[in-house]
């Protein structure tokens, strides 16, 4: 499914909600990291959604969701308020959010700005700063010879 939000970008996602049907299960999102998608949660799916409502989607520029414009100004902050606009769009007040090496950084930026909107954080494998030349070097490559080679 796809949801688009007010800037005109369009989001993938999937629920996956295997809960019985008289309950009112917590919501669960799964956020990936980089130069990945929703599917990267795949194996999680049955384990979790048969207790919660999984919310699985494809960051900006990733998977089946919206590639920005060239000059897109890329941040965790921007990241976090994608987060926050695909929350609001499918009426999410509070989730369980887990997050993935990127993905679990720009949910520990989304925790500090919208720490009300959170049951829990769980972030997986993420680095706290990117000051690293490492960083520097991976964007240097991307910017020669395209994500495929940094992959």
């Amino acid at each position: 499914m796809k949801l688009q939000l007010d800037d005109g970008t369009k989001f993938f996602y999937t629920v996956d909600d295997f809960t019985d049907p008289w309950t009112q299960p917590k919501t669960i999102v799964l956020h990936h990291g980089m130069a990945k998608s929703h599917k990267m949660w795949f194996g999680w799916v049955p384990i979790l959604a048969r207790h919660y409502r999984v919310v699985r989607f494809d960051m900006r520029g990733m998977g089946q969701s919206s590639v920005p414009k060239q000059g897109y100004p890329w941040s965790l902050d921007n990241f976090a308020n994608d987060l926050l606009g695909v929350l609001d769009k499918l009426e999410l007040e509070k989730i369980h959010l887990i997050g993935e090496t990127v993905g679990g950084s720009i949910s520990m930026r989304f925790a500090t700005l919208h720490q009300d909107r959170l049951l829990s954080l769980t972030a997986c494998t993420s680095p706290t700063s990117f000051n690293d030349p490492h960083h520097g070097e991976s964007a240097d490559l991307i910017d020669r010879e395209g994500v495929a080679a940094w992959v």
